[in-house]
């Protein structure tokens, strides 16, 4: 199991712990929690204890030989007893049954999830645990809708209304006409900013999409109409190869898909505006390679015109090219690659993305975090690898891992599937706090870094911006230079070190993350001060929960908190 920060937590469930009584989200104080029955681990049965049972070498905890497959849903509700439990946590199958003796709420909890989706029981009472870490070695692997499910889902038919009737064929050269939701002009958004723009009521209801088309002798226009609570550019992906065109479209919880073969040759660039208003509106614009009048669009394929729930989607991957390596520390690196010819993906602050690849056999995913190329905006690299175009991960190759082994093999021109982003961070909290507080260990600085570029040197400027980053050694420390660099430079910036496994020569902080650390570090903080201030938190599963517990008991509320999960 991975363990960047290489931190530990006190002995786990404690009498008056969260995982005993665990609410749907963190509660602060006079909040209601929802509570279930407590059981009595045995001695040896603590979560250390199974992280050090899981972590030994050459243990194999799948119920598979280790090998990761791909589960269908007919296979999984055959694994629904207590000697073979199989779950699906989030699109992934684990093997329960290890697992059992050491789950704090009990056998009989863990088999309520057993053969089947148990997600939402999951989030019921751990949303703030990290799955894939404390899991690990449980791994089965992916689930596969069964067609049955497939099919239920994209003949579902929608509640009446005229909002989503299927796309009308429009008149050759005439712009289509305003569907009935239409309202007078509304603002633009392109990826370098936003015009001023009236305030529009926030849409509360379920998200909505079609989309319409017309054209002129050199192009074809598609414009998407959405009702959502918000959209930017980032929440559009754009893919064009061989003629074939996809739009990807995150609509609050939900994703809205275009794909069609066009009926001619196009050129594989493809310009995209946003526009807000109480009907949100997305508008590709496609280059004809010759003038030429189009009887249609195109032929749609599977997934044309369709919105789903995001937690029910497939992930698209693609192929990818590693173009930069970076060396980061001696054990972690910097990698960009570009994505292919024809795709423009921008992604979310704070969001990841899968990497995949086929190892003896089997798929093996893991998620990364979309970092900044560097701090400064005049890097020669950050311009000859622009964002939309590019991703870079940051990295730590474990020798034990099953995915970052073949990560350090790879070489300048090499290829990796790299899926669709993943997240849950809303920027809009940036925009409401004045003060950022970020709680990293290990490689849970990843999601830190943009926000830390984005409030120091971005558009998004806060009164402070102060990173506690939890290491064991000065040598695992992600980025030194760069973070030292950027808390020089601006005196906005705090950047603090802890190490727990620091030698003689280091003159700051050591010890691991304590109550008695965090009362002092954020003094300046008043759990009141909300929506003032915003406490980031991302790191191993146990710093996780370990931090969330001491916040609580700090007093600070649930709604000061996110923890960056994957």
């Amino acid at each position: 199991m991975d363990n960047p920060g290489g931190l530990q937590v006190p002995q786990f469930p404690a009498a008056n712990s969260q995982q005993r009584i665990s609410p749907n989200v963190p509660a602060g104080n006079g909040d209601k929690v929802k509570t279930r029955a407590k059981v009595g681990l045995t001695p040896g049965h603590s979560l250390m204890d199974w992280v050090r049972i899981a972590n030994q070498e050459g243990r194999v905890l799948n119920g598979v030989k280790g090998n990761i497959i791909t589960v269908t849903e007919e296979e999984l509700v055959k694994h629904n007893t207590v000697e073979d439990a199989w779950t699906c946590i989030r699109g992934m199958v684990y093997n329960l049954t290890p697992y059992m003796d050491f789950h704090p709420g009990g056998v009989d909890e863990l088999l309520r999830a057993a053969g089947k989706d148990g997600t939402q029981l999951f989030d019921e009472f751990h949303q703030w645990v990290n799955i894939e870490s404390l899991m690990d070695k449980c791994l089965v692997g992916k689930l596969r809708k069964s067609s049955a499910i497939s099919a239920r889902l994209k003949d579902k038919k929608p509640a009446s209304s005229t909002f989503l009737l299927p796309p009308q064929t429009v008149p050759q050269f005439k712009k289509p006409v305003s569907p009935t939701f239409a309202t007078p002009s509304s603002s633009s958004t392109t990826i370098d900013g936003k015009s001023p723009s009236p305030v529009f009521p926030v849409y509360e209801g379920p998200p909505k999409a079609r989309y319409d088309w017309f054209q002129k002798d050199d192009a074809v226009f598609i414009t998407v109409y959405a009702k959502c609570k918000k959209i930017d550019r980032v929440h559009v992906i754009t893919d064009l190869s061989d003629n074939r065109f996809r739009g990807t479209l995150y609509l609050d919880d939900h994703v809205y898909t275009i794909c069609l073969d066009l009926s001619a040759d196009v050129q594989e660039e493809v310009q995209v505006r946003v526009r807000d208003g109480p009907v949100n509106r997305v508008d590709f614009t496609i280059r004809k390679c010759r003038p030429e009048k189009w009887e249609k669009l195109g032929e749609p394929r599977e997934g044309d015109n369709q919105l789903e729930p995001a937690n029910v989607r497939e992930m698209i991957f693609r192929t990818c090219k590693l173009c930069d390596i970076a060396e980061v520390t001696h054990d972690s690196k910097l990698m960009t690659f570009e994505l292919p010819p024809g795709t423009t993906m921008y992604v979310p602050i704070g969001y990841h993305v899968y990497l995949q690849r086929e190892i003896s056999g089997a798929i093996v995913n893991r998620p990364y975090t979309v970092v900044v190329r560097s701090f400064n905006r005049d890097d020669h690299k950050v311009k000859e690898f622009p964002a939309g175009r590019y991703l870079h991960l940051m990295i730590k190759m474990y020798e034990d891992g099953l995915l970052t082994p073949h990560l350090a093999t790879l070489r300048i021109g090499d290829s990796i599937d790299i899926s669709d982003f993943e997240g849950s961070f809303d920027k809009s909290r940036l925009t409401r706090c004045s003060d950022l507080v970020l709680l990293a260990a290990g490689t849970g600085l990843t999601p830190m870094l943009r926000l830390i570029y984005h409030t120091t040197t971005g558009n998004l400027l806060k009164s402070s911006v102060k990173l506690l980053f939890f290491n064991k050694t000065e040598g695992d420390i992600l980025w030194r230079d760069e973070l030292e660099k950027q808390e020089k430079q601006y005196k906005s910036f705090k950047f603090i070190n802890i190490l727990s496994d620091a030698d003689g020569s280091w003159p700051w902080l050591r010890g691991r993350v304590s109550e008695t650390l965090l009362k002092q570090q954020l003094a300046d903080v008043r759990p009141t001060e909300t929506p003032k201030c915003l406490i980031c938190v991302c790191g191993p599963t146990g710093f996780t929960q370990a931090t969330l517990k001491i916040l609580k008991n700090l007093g600070y509320q649930k709604e000061m908190i996110h923890l960056f999960t994957s």
